[in-house]
């Protein structure tokens, strides 16, 4: 880079112009991320409005019940496979072996293959026991087999890390958003045509095998434009020599990802059981709504991670805390601001969307945001730990913080109430802040000292 050794006071001494670079491309990545994840929301919601029209509420709540319980099996069983993409193929695009990158793509993308059969498998058999225990009827059991060929054909972990490392983030946005317009073209068609569940079944099935597979030609065409060709000729031999601590990685990932599937819906469970159905609905509807700000800040998790993989695989310690401050703290700013705009309008917000029956809920709403907050400034932290391969920190952190959050969440359920479930979201993230903050910086401070060492 011409302007690596130049030196620049911008947002403070020892900011270098790469940095601002950086900076200004983790926001423009994530602005267009979010577009495209807006545009595909408007066409998701018009395809959910059009088919609960057409099918009537009983029966799209069948297809939503499916969809959910195939997402799970998907998740669970999922590896992740992108982010060890972004990690360890940063290190090896240094590396002038061009076969060292291959190798990981061909590793990772037979995993992809293995764990989209086995969860497919595991989806389409498990539905029997899960339909049985559920009272699904048999048409319904049958349609979730069918759904859980969608499994089958997920192979984009891979791919989404290729387009991620090459930046190639515009293209990532266009296929998600082409492929819920491409549904939501097909469910108009269905809309004026049949009232038949399995029209709608089927389009939501082929929708998603179509994005997945989008994935995968895009994934291929980038490795190709780029030179990395014939990736299955690559042997596979001393793949964890080659890139170490790659096994531990994915599995920590992993692991790390059901664990929080698991605690998102475990709340919920505990304040029915202490308080019953009508406070848990409207927990759920406030934490809904509180939710809107790690979705907007989400994109710019997915833009950093591969910039903070650069950065490592470069050694450029240093530069990485630098951009992980200025994100957090431009971040961090727009969730405070956010915040008080919830904070003054929330209750009629809360009003004219959900219903004047969800108003009590506001309080407890304001809560579980501002622990959002305290994620927004520092959700660049575990991004950090995935770039210098210390996956399983972030899973003790998550372990750790989830240990403390439940037991002062019944501790303060029965004490005031629902409002101390928005008490409790605060104290999760101000031990999930403090921990991960240091781990960021004992192995940042480790892996500085061993260079100057």
């Amino acid at each position: 880079m011409a302007l690596s050794g130049a030196k620049s006071e911008f947002f403070g001494s020892g900011f270098n112009f790469p940095c601002a670079n950086i900076l200004q491309r983790v926001f423009s990545n994530s602005g267009i991320l979010l577009f495209g994840m807006l545009l595909a929301g408007v066409a998701g919601l018009g395809s959910l409005t059009l088919a609960g029209r057409a099918i009537g509420a009983e029966k799209l709540g069948v297809l939503a019940m499916m969809q959910a319980y195939v997402l799970l099996v998907d998740r669970l069983v999922n590896f992740q496979s992108w982010q060890s993409v972004v990690s360890f193929g940063a290190k090896a695009l240094a590396e002038p072996d061009s076969d060292e990158f291959k190798s990981l793509v061909k590793f990772t993308l037979l995993l992809d293959f293995f764990t989209a059969v086995f969860g497919a498998f595991l989806a389409a058999s498990g539905v029997y026991f899960v339909g049985r225990l559920r009272g699904w009827s048999d048409e319904a059991v049958m349609m979730t087999g069918v759904y859980s060929l969608a499994i089958l054909f997920n192979l984009r972990g891979t791919p989404t890390g290729v387009l991620k490392l090459f930046n190639s983030f515009r293209v990532i946005s266009a296929i998600a958003a082409g492929a819920a317009f491409t549904k939501l073209l097909f469910v108009l068609g269905a809309f004026f045509t049949t009232r038949n569940i399995w029209a709608y079944l089927l389009i939501w099935v082929g929708v998603n095998i179509f994005e997945s597979l989008l994935t995968v030609f895009f994934g291929f065409l980038a490795l190709s434009n780029k030179g990395y060709r014939n990736i299955f000729r690559v042997p596979l031999r001393l793949i964890t020599r080659r890139h170490a601590g790659l096994w531990r990685f994915v599995l920590s990932t992993n692991f790390n990802q059901s664990v929080r599937l698991a605690s998102r819906e475990l709340d919920v469970l505990v304040i029915g059981a202490i308080l019953g159905a009508a406070s848990t609905g409207v927990y759920k509807v406030a934490k809904h709504f509180a939710s809107i700000l790690p979705k907007l800040i989400d994109p710019v998790y997915q833009t950093i991670y591969p910039e903070f993989a650069s950065l490592a695989a470069q050694k450029r310690f240093s530069d990485m805390k630098s951009v992980g401050v200025m994100v957090s703290v431009i971040t961090g700013a727009c969730g405070v601001f956010l915040w008080f705009v919830f904070v003054l309008f929330g209750k009629w917000f809360l009003a004219i969307t959900a219903g004047p029956d969800y108003v009590s809920g506001w309080s407890v709403m304001v809560l579980i945001m501002f622990g959002y907050v305290i994620w927004g400034f520092a959700f660049c932290l575990p991004a950090g730990l995935l770039a210098i391969g210390r996956a399983e920190r972030n899973l003790f952190v998550q372990l750790v913080s989830l240990s403390v959050f439940f037991p002062s969440l019944i501790f303060l359920l029965y004490r005031v109430g629902l409002f101390g479930a928005g008490i409790g979201q605060i104290i999760f993230f101000i031990v999930y802040f403090n921990l991960m903050l240091f781990f960021f910086s004992k192995n940042i401070s480790r892996l500085e000292g061993a260079i100057i060492d």
